[in-house]
């Protein structure tokens, strides 16, 4: 079973199981004692301890703690958290049984934010198996308003006093249109290099929390357009639209003739419309046994298109037979050449089997084929991150799982951090080194991968590592130079720079006008934001002295290359052309490569190596 998607396989256990209730309410749970219900008073908190000082929680167990308010919502706020991420959770409902609304889904040892059940009641769940426990958590439970406990900012008329600080406030009183540099529903935010910023506040209002949704930046319309989804038991089946120009969301519906709700699909732009392909379907108002069903019927083949300009949805007949792609979900999909190339993914519902083929869909004959690809092509797909280069024909793959090259554990799925890339001309795939450089990348899967001024830039994913790591939800942000080939960590230019932003995977991202923008995502619960961060636009060139570039560590190992290994790069990029036998186990640096009847000939450009710079 993959990481990914054992949360859910353990909330179907947890809806079987009935546990034997006492009534109690003490302010402080030492242990984990079967059920306990508890009041939540005003002004007074009420403390839940999953286990003593100095020990662990229990293994192979279920304990739940019943919370109760009169007359106001509960807040639940975590001093601290640490479980087995992946393996052993926390479950918050609002309510105070299995069939009401589950708010979250913790693991880890992430500090998670602080959760509100508006209804009064609040059932928390610990669930954990049988081996490698951890410390456990402490939180405290409170009465709030349930006005106050609303999660996201209200919605409030911009021309009101104090409103559209930096900016002018919409013709229908709804919004603040922001001046340039400034962000935020006040815009009161400033936009700063190096610097999260969030694009608007009012998250879950017109945008619902969501993850394993898919979406497209439409540059011409300045436009981003986001289709499903899921919010934990919520499949979403939305089409909605964000304009930067109006600063506003819009909501597209087709009854009748639209794609069914579902997570884990694809969607990309090209000839005048949006793709989308796959993913794991589901009704809008899916009970949790439905979403953990491990089926084949669950996993969609289906490909649809929406016409940006008629607005409107449909189907689309194809032909191939054998060679169109299997129902999939954690897939890739890039649209170049008139083609969408369909890269990777799990086949077999839940447990499912990774892919290892290309598919390509013939935009013009309306037909699938399977391509002979050829070069570093031995690992299988899932949940990987990919963006595409125009300019060099390369798609680029960034981790994911993969299956274990452990001869002993042979079918193991494992995370990844390797960077390949694929030529959609030649059919080439390429394993490209990055080992230049200080910053070593995690393993990851759920992250995103944005192509922008020359650089590849990955963000968040899940990166446990069993034993090691139980951090879940990634809040790093790397970049790899295409020039110099190696990762680095921006500089910070403030001390909070990669504070404002949560940790997530299940995300996507997108770069617009030389800025990187993540949207939603989960990190124990679905998140609802759109964020952007303005990296330094080129670290190399805005040094004046070699003895600060040589200090900075996001330039000393791109001055060193080109000083001192231009020769030797230069060989490497160009010893690596034969024909497809001599290329099949080759480690290759990235390159644009062109093919004639009997040879393939290899070039470098400046967007793939140190060769020329």
């Amino acid at each position: 079973m993959t990481c990914a998607a054992r949360w859910l396989c353990l909330v179907l256990w947890a809806v079987l199981i009935t546990r034997p209730t006492s009534l109690a309410s003490p302010l402080l749970v030492q242990q984990c004692t079967g059920r306990e219900v508890l009041s939540v008073r005003p002004g007074k908190e009420t403390l839940i301890v999953s286990n003593a000082a100095g020990m662990t929680y229990p293994a192979d167990t279920v304990c739940e703690w019943s919370l109760v308010s009169q007359d106001s919502g509960i807040k639940l706020s975590f001093a601290r958290f640490d479980t087995e991420c992946n393996f052993d959770f926390v479950f918050v409902y609002d309510g105070d049984s299995y069939n009401s609304t589950l708010l979250a889904a913790i693991s880890g040892n992430d500090h998670p934010d602080p959760i509100v059940a508006p209804s009064g009641k609040m059932l928390v769940v610990l669930f954990s198996d049988f081996n490698y426990m951890r410390s456990g958590f402490n939180a405290s439970a409170t009465a709030v308003v349930v006005g106050e406990a609303a999660q996201g900012d209200s919605t409030t008329l911009c021309s009101s006093p104090g409103n559209c600080v930096h900016g002018r406030c919409a013709s229908d009183d709804s919004a603040c249109l922001c001046s340039p540099g400034y962000s935020g529903t006040t815009c009161d935010v400033p936009v700063l290099d190096d610097t999260w910023t969030p694009v608007f506040s009012n998250a879950g209002v017109d945008f619902p929390a969501r993850f394993g949704h898919a979406s497209v930046y439409d540059a011409e319309a300045d436009t981003l357009w986001v289709l499903g989804g899921r919010n934990i038991a919520v499949i979403h089946d939305d089409l909605r639209s964000y304009s930067f120009a109006d600063q506003r969301w819009s909501l597209y519906s087709q009854p009748g003739v639209s794609p069914a709700g579902r997570y884990g699909h694809t969607m990309v732009k090209g000839d005048g419309r949006l793709w989308v392909y796959g993913g794991v379907l589901g009704q809008a108002d899916a009970t949790l046994s439905r979403l953990v069903r491990d089926n084949t019927a669950d996993l969609s083949s289906e490909l649809w298109a929406f016409d940006l300009g008629a607005l409107t949805w449909q189907q689309v007949v194809t032909s191939g037979g054998q060679e169109a792609p299997p129902p999939l979900a954690d897939h890739s999909v890039v649209y170049a050449e008139g083609q969408l190339f369909v890269v990777g993914g799990r086949s077999v519902g839940i447990h499912g089997d990774l892919n290892r083929r290309v598919y390509v869909f013939h935009i013009a004959t309306q037909q699938w084929s399977q391509p002979l690809v050829s070069g570093s092509y031995d690992t299988t797909f899932g949940g990987q991150a990919v963006a595409y280069d125009e300019a060099s024909k390369l798609v680029y793959v960034f981790g994911g799982h993969s299956l274990s090259a452990n001869q002993a554990s042979p079918s193991l799925i494992l995370r990844d951090n390797q960077l390949m890339a694929f030529n959609v001309v030649t059919k080439h795939w390429m394993r490209i080194d990055h080992t230049l450089g200080s910053t070593v990348l995690p393993a990851l899967s759920g992250a995103s991968l944005v192509l922008g001024n020359g650089r590849l830039f990955v963000f968040g994913g899940n990166r446990h590592q069993h034993y090691t790591d139980e951090s879940c939800y990634s809040s790093s942000l790397f970049s790899f130079d295409l020039t110099c080939r190696a990762w680095t960590t921006p500089v910070s230019s403030s001390p909070t720079s990669q504070t404002h932003v949560a940790g997530r995977f299940a995300h996507t991202a997108f770069w617009r006008d030389g800025a990187l923008y993540v949207v939603a995502g989960f990190r124990g619960v679905a998140l609802a934001d759109l964020v952007g961060y303005r990296p330094v636009q080129d670290v190399c060139a805005s040094q004046t002295e070699a003895l600060t570039c040589v200090a900075s560590d996001a330039c000393s190992w791109c001055l060193t290359d080109t000083t001192s290994t231009t020769t030797s790069t230069t060989t490497t990029a160009t010893t690596t052309t034969t024909t497809t036998s001599t290329t099949t186990t080759s480690q290759v640096n990235a390159t644009t490569t062109t093919t004639t009847a009997a040879t393939t000939t290899t070039t470098t450009t400046r967007t793939t190596t140190t060769a020329t710079t």
